[in-house]
């Protein structure tokens, strides 16, 4: 009888281990379904994730189409004609990018830094380009030759611009940053996704160009004045600009755009005795007169190709000297046309002579390119 009962106890025990055992297992279970549920959900959450990085395109093939119907516009306007250069459609000249980006010796607003091409904007260069476009004529056509880079700078819009067509000594080439505001501002507006660039494009809203406010100027009650211009800043707000009549004269013109019209701020002063003091005004000379944005071209000064017309290196560095007196001017580079020719003084002074004779000195604010 004992060792029934003990047989019968020894069952129940046994009994009693498995069906624990297989509660256990049972919620064994339960908890590694939850734990491939969760591991599911952070799976479904790194995809989002990752979704979401696509956000952080800064380029894409809407935003180049609208580049290329921007650039086409405003190449119109300056009366050059850029193409679209690529991968496998480099540009034509002594280099060819964006193939040899990483063959020649590049230098951005004076810095080496990395450069490399990118379908979107992103990438471990330095400098990421999305775009380039390229303005080429036969040396000594007046157009000459200009190449603009659209990138990404530590994730902002910027276009760099060089005018050379060989390598300067050293096998350096030379991009800056462009000071065109009309090709930043078109640039940025396509980048940010804000809106089509070309649809602010009108002339009332368009930073008054350099070339456009010299022709304003002499269309003018103070077309007797402009001599001599040279550009001292140019924003969407206002242009600004400098001439020097007569031996010591210098005269400060402010043109602010409102609408079709431009609003002429005029001081005329002298630099006789050394400083810049201040003339009166007078009712043939005013303090300030409104011109219509569109200057018709019967009003706009044509020089004549003896007029002090400048077509070589030799004639602008003359002129420069002229004008600057003798600083040990060294060539740069350009050939005329809108960059015109590019000279460095030995204390660092960088000057831009145009085939009129105007110059652009390292210290304005607003260089054509």
């Amino acid at each position: 009888m004992k060792k029934f009962f003990s047989i019968t106890l020894m069952m129940f025990i046994s009994l009693s281990l498995a069906a624990c055992g297989q509660h256990k297992s049972n919620n064994n279970t339960k908890d590694v379904s939850n734990t491939y549920s969760s591991s599911t959900k952070k799976t479904d959450g790194s995809n989002k994730t990752s979704d979401s990085k696509q956000f952080d395109r800064l380029w894409d093939s809407s935003k180049d189409e609208q580049l290329s119907s921007f650039m086409k516009s405003w190449g119109t306007e300056m009366k050059q004609d850029y193409v679209k250069r690529g991968p496998g459609n480099d540009t034509k000249n002594a280099h060819h990018f964006p193939k040899d980006f990483d063959q020649i010796r590049l230098k951005f607003d004076k810095q080496k830094k990395t450069v490399g091409w990118s379908d979107d904007g992103n990438g471990d260069k330095d400098i990421n380009v999305v775009a380039i476009y390229e303005h080429s004529m036969p040396s000594g056509m007046i157009d000459g030759y200009h190449i603009y880079l659209f990138a990404f700078e530590n994730g902002q819009p910027v276009v760099y611009h060089t005018g050379q067509d060989q390598p300067m000594p050293g096998n350096w080439f030379y991009f800056d940053k462009t000071a065109n505001q009309d090709l930043n501002n078109g640039f940025d507006k396509i980048a940010d996704g804000k809106q089509d660039a070309n649809s602010n494009s009108t002339s009332s809203n368009k930073t008054i160009s350099f070339s456009e406010g010299v022709s304003l100027l002499k269309s003018s009650k103070y077309a007797g004045e402009v001599s001599q211009p040279s550009l001292v800043s140019a924003t969407n707000s206002k242009t600004v600009i400098k001439t020097f009549p007569g031996a010591k004269g210098q005269d400060i013109f402010t043109l602010i755009p409102s609408g079709s019209d431009v609003n002429i701020n005029a001081v005329f002063g002298t630099l006789d005795g050394g400083k810049f003091s201040t003339l009166k005004y007078s009712t043939d000379m005013p303090k300030s007169q409104i011109v219509s944005r569109t200057v018709p071209q019967s009003s706009i000064a044509k020089k004549n190709q003896s007029d002090d017309h400048i077509s070589n290196q030799s004639e602008a560095l003359q002129s420069l000297i002229k004008q600057q007196g003798d600083k040990g001017w060294v060539f740069k580079y350009g050939n005329g046309g809108a960059e015109g020719w590019n000279f460095k003084s030995q204390s660092g002074d960088q000057a831009q002579v145009h085939a009129d004779g105007t110059l652009q000195m390292d210290h304005d604010d607003g260089p054509v390119r």
